[in-house]
């Protein structure tokens, strides 16, 4: 099984109002990144979090929320996201009311709200972002047989839609293997 190495980011938004913090606690990440390894079990990808971390962030034009849009991903991206690491970033809310996580396929960052969704959903988006950085890209319907849509609305990687027991395809699967290979953990020599 190939175990890729998290770094989980805390992230306090500094606003003119004062600091609006995320809300998570190391017990309830625990469970979610928990039942994020049981979607990512089919491909034989375990998630470990390495390092955990809190970070304040003055974020430009945030007046009196934390809430993050494209904008702020990408500022976050850029300043909280350490070079070769995939780091999780946990904030409030995502905007938008159909996104409920942020990731950009093969990068190194994906971003994953407290508020916004319920709490037994959270790993299911954490898994759905999770792939984006696995070089995994949407399942759209638009050049897709009726059959095949129908066979897409249980698949991880389907936006706007969370199935309870996401699957993936086989060439989604061996896409993120190997990327997953490349990320993987430094293994321990064994003395």
């Amino acid at each position: 099984m190939a175990t890729v190495n998290l770094n989980v980011v805390f992230i306090t938004i500094e606003t003119t109002r004062g600091p609006v913090a995320p809300g998570w606690t190391q017990g309830n990440l625990s469970g979610v990144i928990t039942q994020t390894n049981r979607v990512w079990q089919q491909a034989g990808i375990r998630f470990v979090v390495k390092q955990t971390s809190s970070q304040s962030v003055q974020m430009p034009g945030t007046s009196s929320s934390a809430v993050i849009d494209n904008a702020g991903f990408f500022f976050l991206q850029s300043h909280v996201a350490p070079q070769g690491r995939i780091t999780v970033g946990l904030v409030n809310q995502v905007a938008g009311s159909a996104t409920a996580g942020l990731a950009t396929v093969g990068g190194r960052f994906t971003l994953q709200p407290h508020r916004g969704i319920a709490q037994n959903y959270k790993p299911l988006v954490l898994a759905h972002e999770l792939g984006h950085i696995l070089r995994l890209a949407h399942v759209t319907s638009s050049s897709m047989s009726p059959r095949e849509r129908l066979a897409a609305t249980s698949n991880l990687m389907t936006p706007g839609i969370i199935r309870a027991n996401p699957v993936l395809t086989r060439p989604q699967i061996a896409t993120a293997k190997a990327s997953a290979t490349r990320r993987r953990a430094p293994m321990r020599r064994s003395r």
